[in-house]
């Protein structure tokens, strides 16, 4: 699968995932799925933090390398 394939794949998911929030869909029909939402949104963030920080580690070591 490309990265544009993929890019496109979580925009529409994150599209749907919006839609049925701001309609109330699933979370009013099923409850837990709202804890399993609030757990998602947690692994997303400290994925996206490791993902910064593991990126401006490899940048800072690029720069320092051909600063040399």
């Amino acid at each position: 699968m490309s990265a544009r394939a993929d890019q496109e794949e979580i925009l529409f998911g994150t599209f749907h995932l919006a839609d049925d929030i701001a309609r109330g869909n699933r979370l009013r029909d099923h409850p837990h799925r709202g804890f399993f939402f609030i757990w998602t949104l947690f692994a997303i963030g400290v994925t996206t933090t490791f993902s910064v920080i593991l990126s401006a580690q490899g940048l800072w070591r690029l720069q320092t390398s051909q600063s040399r």
